[in-house]
């Protein structure tokens, strides 16, 4: 196992990230945000820049930071709230040293559920931000 397989190894297990044909996916959960707010909770601020630390050591992996919410609340109040949060991770890593132009932030408000929205442990799931690491080096 070469370095940088052993540390993206080391980064999945740290915060429990899955490989995919995207890339290394890092899945920020609602633990890291209150129900209806975008700003990080102390957690949310430690696993960024676990991710920043594996960023800086890696300076040719881009990001793709993506922000969902659960179906409670309007439409367009969920997109702003998707954007909001995936914004939060990026300004966490920028502020961690990461290079802006290495990252994209996108909204996607109640869309692509990873759960049913049928009752609140399931809605919990799909308040998340997912932050897909580029396979390409």
């Amino acid at each position: 196992m070469d370095a940088r397989t052993a540390q993206l190894k080391q980064l999945q297990d740290a915060l429990q990230a899955k490989q995919t044909e995207r890339g290394t996916v890092v899945t920020f959960g609602n633990v890291l945000f209150d129900f209806n707010k975008a700003e990080l909770k102390p957690q949310g601020y430690a696993n960024a820049q676990k991710l920043a630390d594996y960023l800086k050591q890696n300076p040719e992996r881009k990001v793709i930071v993506e922000g969902y919410t659960d179906s409670v609340g309007s439409d367009s109040y969920n997109q702003q709230l998707s954007e909001r949060r995936a914004q939060a991770i990026q300004t966490a890593l920028v502020s961690a040293g990461v290079e802006p132009s290495r990252i994209q932030a996108r909204g996607y408000g109640k869309n692509f559920p990873v759960a049913s929205n049928s009752n609140a442990s399931d809605r919990a799931l799909n308040r998340r931000v997912e932050v897909t690491i580029s396979n390409d080096a």
